[in-house]
């Protein structure tokens, strides 16, 4: 029961991502790809943009961590439903290797998603790093005569 509670808050995670919005000519991730204005950036683009020591320090491994993560974690979730299903035909025909095989595929299922929930999460994070490093270079700053608490002064906005 804990498992499939689990799946469906990573769902809904994923969902959430949906109603993000971004200022335009800023960088963000969308589905494990970086976007600049919605638009999905190529490999060559992404080393232009942020420049090749963050390509090659970050981004690709980042990249490859998510994809990874992803795949487990998809895998995890076909072994866990497999598994549940031979576990609940085994357990209601009492047939042991029927219930043998199910348990088997509900422990492949917990390996699968301990490996794959770390490297989705850390490459996930990675990404998102890369995007803000890109977004912290051509963000304007700007310097405003705005009211303060203690009367008008100069405002330095980052």
């Amino acid at each position: 029961m804990r498992r499939i509670v689990f799946v469906l808050a990573l769902m809904l995670v994923g969902i959430g991502a949906f109603g993000q919005e971004i200022e335009p000519g800023m960088m963000d991730v969308v589905k494990g790809k970086l976007c600049l204005d919605g638009v999905e950036l190529s490999s060559s683009e992404v080393m232009n943009l942020v420049g090749t020591d963050i390509y090659y320090d970050t981004y690709e491994d980042a990249a490859k961590q998510y994809k990874e993560g992803r795949g487990l974690i998809i895998s995890g979730c076909a072994f866990a439903g497999a598994g549940l299903v031979l576990t609940i035909v085994g357990a209601s025909c009492l047939s042991d290797v029927c219930l043998g095989v199910g348990m088997g595929f509900c422990a492949g299922a917990d390996v699968l998603l301990a490996g794959g929930c770390p490297l989705y999460c850390i490459g996930k994070g990675r990404l998102e790093w890369t995007a803000k490093q890109y977004n912290k270079s051509v963000r304007p700053r700007d310097v405003e005569l705005a009211p303060a608490s203690q009367g008008i002064g100069l405002a330095l906005r980052f």
